[in-house]
């Protein structure tokens, strides 16, 4: 039997178990939340999340929060670890599914470009008008271009069917190729 009125004494964080005790009895437990955070970054770090579209913090930050401020919603000290599981998915899905997290990549516009040269500016420009008018186009260019998304990623995120998937990039990288020609043949007249 552990001690759960004193640190975790072992040479290893606690297991799930005992973070769940220690959380029950003091929910600002300092140790407790220590370890529960070690066991969310061992997972952030196994799963890869360090770009800046994922970001490590934003999902660290976002399970810490949801986990207590939901606490009163964990069954019991046998499923607290598929509860903190479970908010952490939730939190990386929204991480993913957050795209002002996302800052505008440059190369992104060579990758839709017809052959004629365009600004920044006017890349940039385009970028936000297809994020305002067609958000989910936006979501899945961002996703197959900049992140490098399969088409069932993409339609997973989005909820959407994988053919409409494909077809949510291929009209927005059309809209785009729209935009980028008008702003062209506005700067020329």
């Amino acid at each position: 039997m552990y001690d759960l009125t004193t640190r975790n004494q072992s040479s290893g964080p606690m297991s799930f178990e005992q973070i769940h005790d220690r959380l029950s009895i003091n929910l600002k437990d300092q140790g407790a939340y220590e370890d529960l955070e070690f066991h969310i970054k061992r997972w952030i770090r196994a799963d890869g999340i360090h770009d800046q579209v994922h970001g490590d913090g934003e999902v660290l930050n976002d399970t810490l929060f949801r986990v207590f401020t939901g606490f009163h919603r964990a069954r019991g000290r046998e499923t607290f670890r598929g509860f903190v599981m479970g908010e952490y998915w939730n939190a990386r899905k929204r991480s993913r599914a957050d795209r002002r997290l996302v800052s505008f990549d440059p190369t992104l516009h060579d990758r839709i470009d017809d052959g004629m040269p365009e600004t920044d500016d006017m890349a940039r420009e385009c970028m936000d008008w297809l994020r305002k008018t067609y958000p989910h186009q936006y979501k899945a260019i961002i996703m197959k271009e900049v992140e490098g998304c399969d088409y069932r990623t993409i339609a997973a995120t989005l909820g959407i069917a994988e053919g409409n998937a494909r077809q949510s990039v291929s009209r927005g990288k059309q809209a785009l190729r729209e935009c980028v020609s008008v702003k062209r043949s506005n700067e020329h007249e």
